[in-house]
């Protein structure tokens, strides 16, 4: 009787130890797979997030540059509206083809008198307001 129980447990415990390394194996090979799922997912929403990024700065640079070439466009018009006022003005307006002529070109009329004013030097000017007297003789 002892030979039967000793047997009986023998094959009982290999029994369970077999189910046992399979129970281990089976936990082990599912743990595996989940850690792998997880590092794909991990993975794919890490690009998913580099690409989102990427995206949006792209797309703030963009705005940032559509508002430079707004403000470009409407200095341009506000620009090409005073030139066509004064087109207008230059083709119509008597006065204002002599005001273009006398300060523009440097037209004169008969009988006026011209007097030519040289632009002071920049050392002279600074003197001039420091309070130091000046040498006015030619060098």
């Amino acid at each position: 009787m002892g030979q039967a129980v000793n047997t009986y447990l023998a094959n009982h415990i290999e029994a369970v130890t077999r189910v046992g390394n399979r129970v281990n194996k089976r936990t082990r090979n599912r743990r595996i797979t989940d850690a792998l799922i997880l590092m794909i997912i991990l993975a794919t929403a890490a690009a998913c997030f580099s690409f989102y990024w990427r995206t949006q700065m792209e797309l703030t640079s963009a705005r940032t540059r559509n508002q430079a070439y707004r403000d470009k466009v409407e200095a341009l018009k506000v620009q090409a509206d005073k030139l066509e006022r004064e087109v207008y003005q230059l083709k119509t307006d008597p006065k204002a083809i002599e005001d273009y002529a006398r300060h523009q070109m440097g037209f004169v009329r008969v009988g006026d008198v011209v007097v030519k004013i040289e632009k002071e030097p920049v050392e002279q000017a600074a003197l001039r307001h420091s309070g130091a007297p000046i040498n006015l003789t030619p060098r």
